[in-house]
């Protein structure tokens, strides 16, 4: 090329390789990839999309500087925990694509990276949703299975970690929770000693007698 050097031209040709082995390696995939520079939901794969809605024609830039037009969207629902919104059908896109800044605004979440994943939590509860694991120099997201951890499965357990409450009060709660049964619980120790009294002095015969000099 006129009027570049032969090194300036081989930094062109190394920059041209890397962003097309970029797309390459991402290419096909049916994963879902965290992305902080999209501006919306977009999948390549119209078996996703339960109904599709149309939609005004909306230009989507791709990577390798090409453009694509998006006229459908719909709702997907990854897991038990995320739902996607106004997800953009791009049959273009290599692809399928999470906006950080539109999952935020819906899902009202916190998004924490690390330099291997990619933690989405629940901004009240603080609660896992979702994980992002880092492959291939990009993060996609991992379904997570809900678990249920220190399962209480007896009435004593329950009456313990509840602060030693009366029977009254435990058979308020056994309509609720299924595992309280006060037929079976049995007498609780601590309980049976914070309820004793100490017997009262007996009165003293022999009184001192204060002698001043």
């Amino acid at each position: 090329m006129p009027g570049l050097s032969a090194e300036q031209l081989q930094k062109l040709l190394t920059l041209i390789k890397t962003s097309k082995a970029s797309c390459d390696k991402l290419s096909g995939t049916s994963e879902w990839l965290l992305d902080s520079g999209a501006s919306f939901h977009m999948t390549r794969e119209f078996s996703k999309l339960a109904r599709t809605y149309d939609d005004h024609p909306i230009i989507v830039n791709m990577p390798n500087g090409q453009h694509s037009i998006a006229t459908k969207h719909d709702i997907l629902q990854l897991n038990s925990n995320i739902i996607l919104r106004d997800v953009l059908y791009v049959p273009d896109l290599n692809c399928n694509l999470i906006s950080i800044a539109q999952l935020i605004n819906e899902l009202f979440c916190t998004i924490i990276f690390t330099h291997k994943l990619c933690a989405i939590q629940d901004h009240s509860t603080r609660r896992p949703i979702g994980v992002g694991k880092q492959r291939r120099e990009v993060f996609f997201l991992k379904d997570i299975q809900p678990e249920c951890m220190n399962k209480v499965t007896t009435c004593e357990l329950w009456h313990g970690r509840l602060g030693h409450p009366s029977q009254q009060a435990m058979s308020l709660l056994s309509s609720s929770i299924r595992d309280i049964n006060n037929k079976s619980m049995d007498i609780c120790d601590a309980c049976f000693r914070a309820k004793q009294t100490i017997s009262l002095f007996p009165l003293a015969i022999i009184k001192l007698q204060i002698v001043l000099t």
